[in-house]
């Protein structure tokens, strides 16, 4: 399970801070951003990015 097998999300958790999220990446690196695109598109689709959010309480909406 990884190098933090003793983490746990406390479920009653509410960050004081909401907004959007972003992740960023080199202007050179324009392959990996692709790749990043390409599979987030994949699990909006599918309805991944939706259930991951669910699962802690986030009601997800698409920025698109």
């Amino acid at each position: 399970m990884g190098h933090f097998q003793n983490l746990r999300i406390v479920k009653a958790y509410r960050s004081l801070i909401t907004g959007p999220d972003a992740l960023g990446v080199r202007k050179t690196d324009g392959e990996l951003l692709k790749k990043i695109n390409t599979s987030l598109d994949k699990l909006k689709a599918n309805g991944t990015m939706s259930s991951i959010f669910a699962k802690y309480g986030i009601e997800w909406k698409s920025p698109d």
